[in-house]
């Protein structure tokens, strides 16, 4: 049996240095194909739940600075969880509902019954968040 071992690399500060001049670079010169890119990207990401978004948000914040980088990162996770919702919407209701109807229309009939307590609930305990906040 064949075990393969995998080293995480180990860079040095002067390669990563190296590596960011590299990125801020490539930026500067090929603006929109790395907006296209990046936005692409996370919104694949975010819409099919792909782990990772986070160091993708921090990219944006290293590549476009800072405020461009939280606007950029605003508009692609809402991109891309909307596109999550109406896939999931278009395809994923549709696929349940074929599958299970039986117990999705019991868990449906539990959940309009339930409807107005959880508003309740849900309405007491902002106002007792916003009463604590408050004295």
């Amino acid at each position: 049996m064949l075990l393969l071992k995998w080293k995480c690399p180990s860079f040095s500060n002067n390669q990563l240095f190296l590596c960011s001049g590299y990125l801020e670079n490539y930026t500067s010169d090929y603006t929109l194909q790395v907006l296209v890119g990046y936005c692409a990207v996370y919104i694949f990401m975010q819409t099919f739940m792909i782990p990772g978004t986070i160091f993708m948000s921090l990219l944006a914040g290293a590549l476009f600075g800072q405020l461009r980088g939280v606007a950029l990162v605003v508009f692609a996770a809402t991109a891309g969880a909307s596109s999550c919702y109406f896939l999931s919407k278009m395809i994923g209701k549709p696929l349940v509902f074929s599958l299970w109807p039986d117990k999705l229309s019991f868990f449906q009939k539990q959940v309009i019954s339930e409807e107005t307590l959880f508003a309740v609930g849900l309405t007491l305990h902002h106002c007792s968040a916003i009463l604590k906040y408050l004295f």
